[in-house]
């Protein structure tokens, strides 16, 4: 079963181009949204730089830095007695999101001494995130340029581990240019990317709001490495994806067709 990319406001363009196999370039210029949900719990999504490809035009891969083990594996929310009980919700420990969020499958950094089973051998026995710090590395690439990354981030649990040199940042990477910002940004008013309601903690849900190339000082990037310095999982990764002229070109193509057959059909119903 593959995860949902869904897409939000699509134009007329990405409408006419939805029936063709499913692409970031369909979909160009709108927000996209992978949710994780329809994925089993404790399912594989990546192992290393293996992507299982749930996420057309998306490919994610993973490094934990704990263990030669590599999962990124999805983490069933609504659970109870898992694990791992602070990414369990709602109801939610704090964070900008309201406490009583459903926000069902979230994507983890596995620890490393799970062993798989079932489904092949694509499922963990016993999902649960790696807490040593630094944990690891989540990184998306896209197949196509992106100008906005956004994300939620499950239980990060404050200030007080940013200083520990154990992570907790994200980097956009467009070739050899890349820009990190660390998740204490957020919180800091004197930020360029600080968030207003942002309140990191033990069992916290926060929406991080999408992040643009813009603002970064890059005019896209097709990279994204998010830096878990301990325990905590990433939801609704939220993205815009740069229309390219091939695209954009078909769009406008199916867009005439479809006036041309519109105007065809009202000359022969006047005929009529």
């Amino acid at each position: 079963m593959r995860g949902r990319m869904i897409n939000r406001a699509l134009p007329t363009t990405a409408v006419l181009l939805a029936a063709a196999p499913l692409s970031l370039s369909a979909f160009a210029g709108t927000e996209q949204l992978i949710d994780f949900e329809g994925l089993q719990n404790g399912l594989i999504v990546a192992d290393g730089d293996t992507d299982r490809g749930f996420f057309p035009g998306v490919s994610i891969s993973v490094d934990n830095f704990n263990s030669s083990t590599d999962f990124a594996v999805i983490f069933d929310t609504t659970l109870s007695d898992t694990e791992d009980p602070d990414l369990e919700g709602p109801s939610w420990g704090g964070g900008n999101l309201p406490l009583n969020t459903v926000l069902g499958n979230a994507l983890i950094i596995q620890e490393g001494t799970s062993k798989r089973t079932g489904n092949d051998g694509n499922v963990v026995f016993q999902p649960d995130d790696e807490g040593r710090r630094a944990a690891g590395e989540l990184t998306f690439s896209f197949d196509q340029e992106i100008t906005s990354f956004g994300f939620d981030l499950i239980d990060v649990e404050g200030p007080e581990e940013f200083g520990k040199d154990s992570g907790f940042f994200a980097t956009f990477i467009d070739g050899d240019q890349q820009v990190s910002v660390g998740f204490g940004s957020f919180v800091d008013p004197g930020s360029e990317f600080y968030q207003p309601g942002v309140a990191f903690g033990d069992n916290s849900a926060n929406a991080i709001k999408p992040i643009t190339a813009e603002q970064l000082g890059l005019d896209s990037f097709d990279e994204v490495v998010i830096n878990l310095g301990g325990s905590s999982a990433v939801d609704n990764i939220r993205f815009t994806a740069v229309p390219s002229p091939t695209a954009a070109g078909a769009g406008l193509v199916a867009l005439i067709g479809l006036t041309a057959r519109r105007r065809r059909r009202t000359a022969e119903e006047q005929a009529a």
